[in-house]
């Protein structure tokens, strides 16, 4: 019921055409419904950016639960699937479950929604982990493709390693020939060097006895 002192205010002009605008919805121009569309959709993604940018882990920077409204329902869904359906209904047990998942300065987000409602936060838990599992499927997928490329790869490569390998030992065992032969002839040098200092060495003897003999 209006009181009766504010009739007169609200049955003027200015509220008569207030009414009848809001009853048209001429106001609702295709240009206001983009302008307000575009404002809440940049204020929605300044919001996330910055929530992602302050967040720790699961965590905001004042270590609350990302999602606080969800932590609570996230963490009654694992004591169902634990089989204990009854301890979320129990804040000492619904509290240091949220501790558990989200760490320890998580505050208290109790359960307070009925019995079977509990299905529906079971429900949400096994969407998570599912898709946990599939990003992990198309992850492990990854690898498996990128283990089978580099397989080919080394299935390509290997041969021309081998063969640089063969060239390798191809021009060590030229090189040790070398080696070989050139200390040969440094050895037959220097046979040759001792055998004629020999040589000289009796030939002076021989000249200094047919000197002093003479």
């Amino acid at each position: 019921m209006v009181p009766s002192e504010m009739e007169p205010a609200m049955s003027g002009p200015a509220t008569n055409r207030l009414i009848d605008l809001m009853r048209s919805g001429a106001f609702l121009t295709r240009e206001r419904v983009r302008l307000w569309a575009l404002a809440v959709l940049i204020a929605g993604a300044a919001g996330l950016a910055y929530v992602i940018a302050t967040a720790d882990g699961v965590v905001d920077y004042r270590g609350r639960p990302l999602g606080t409204d969800f932590s609570n329902v996230y963490a009654a869904g694992t004591f169902v699937l634990d089989g204990h359906p009854d301890a979320p209904f129990d804040p000492a047990l619904q509290h240091a479950r949220e501790q558990a998942i989200f760490g320890a300065k998580t505050p208290f987000f109790g359960w307070h929604y009925p019995p079977f409602f509990l299905g529906v936060a079971a429900l949400l838990v096994a969407l998570a982990l599912a898709a946990v599992l599939f990003r992990l499927r198309g992850t492990l997928g990854a690898v498996e493709e990128l283990l089978d490329t580099t397989n080919e790869e080394l299935k390509e490569t290997l041969p021309e390693v081998r063969q640089t390998l063969g060239n390798v030992n191809d021009i060590t065992a030229g090189v040790s020939v070398g080696l070989r032969a050139a200390g040969s002839g440094v050895s037959s040098v220097g046979h040759g060097l001792k055998s004629a200092a020999h040589g000289v060495k009796v030939a002076g003897q021989s000249l200094v006895r047919s000197v002093l003999g003479g």
